[in-house]
């Protein structure tokens, strides 16, 4: 029952923050943001948005179930080849990733289909991937950076420091214990 209650908690969640993340898609190209017209965007977009993440969730599951099944037949000829195949894999994905990233954006601010979004994603990003992954690589860096930061400070400020008195005094106790000291 519980895993039952956390898969629908967890479903919930999810669909939930697709609306939040139409929203927000929704104003961040306007020079005036308002809570009323980010939620009617996301009510006009959501079927829309979340077929889109449908499809492409469906297609990494496709992706990466043909590359599994493919290097269950290689791994019978060699494990060097599962690892190129793996490592080929993982190079497309990144490589659809990022040409594919702007697909939210034009499907919600220019009001298109969701192929049509991909398509006009592709072209957005065409003769600049280098350019994009940049830049996206170096937006994670910054989150990354800032998420570690925040975890720190959490972490120092539940930390529970009166429980190192007792792991300070076992390590005395072993030391005392020793012969070599």
């Amino acid at each position: 029952p519980y895993y039952v209650v956390s898969g629908i908690i967890g479903i919930l969640a999810f669909l939930i923050s697709l609306f939040a993340m139409i929203g927000i898609t929704a104003s961040s190209f306007r020079k005036k943001f308002s809570f009323s017209e980010a939620f009617e965007d996301a009510k006009k977009n959501y079927w829309k948005y979340l077929g889109l993440v449908i499809i492409a969730f469906v297609a990494v599951v496709t992706f990466f179930l043909v590359v599994f099944i493919l290097s269950l037949g290689l791994g019978f000829i060699s494990k060097f080849l599962v690892g190129i195949v793996f490592l080929a894999s993982f190079l497309v994905a990144l490589w659809f990733l990022i040409s594919f990233q702007f697909s939210s954006y034009v499907l919600v601010n220019e009001n298109k289909g969701i192929f049509a979004s991909f398509g006009e994603s592709w072209k957005i990003v065409k003769g600049k991937w280098w350019v994009t992954f940049g830049r996206t690589l170096l937006l994670f860096l910054c989150l990354l950076i800032l998420w570690g930061i925040i975890l720190a400070v959490f972490a120092l400020v539940t930390f529970d420091f009166s429980s190192m008195n007792g792991f300070l005094d076992s390590i005395r106790e072993v030391q005392a214990d020793s012969p070599f000291m």
